[in-house]
């Protein structure tokens, strides 16, 4: 594990790995309610938007670094982002 976040109302604790695993839990029932996997990929950082919809994670792969954008507490994947492309952004 490479870092671990709290969602903004305290209900929810994200985690990466290097791995290539995302994997949001339950802080209360310390159950893990969802798992996003990339192979090839390692997550580095996770960010929580301020109105904890939006998770954002910094990631390394094959193709370069960059970043993936979910829904939360969904992990409905909105956006990925390789390095290319995080220069125009």
């Amino acid at each position: 594990v490479l870092d671990v976040i709290w969602s903004p109302d305290g209900r929810n604790i994200a985690s990466a790995g290097a791995d290539g695993t995302v994997r949001l839990w339950s802080e209360q029932t310390h159950q893990e309610l969802l798992t996003f996997s990339r192979r090839g990929s390692t997550f580095n950082h996770l960010m929580f938007s301020a109105d904890g919809r939006t998770l954002v994670a910094g990631c390394s792969a094959p193709s370069g670094p960059g970043l993936r954008i979910w829904r939360a507490p969904s992990l409905e994947e909105i956006e990925a982002k390789v390095k290319d492309n995080l220069h125009n952004h």
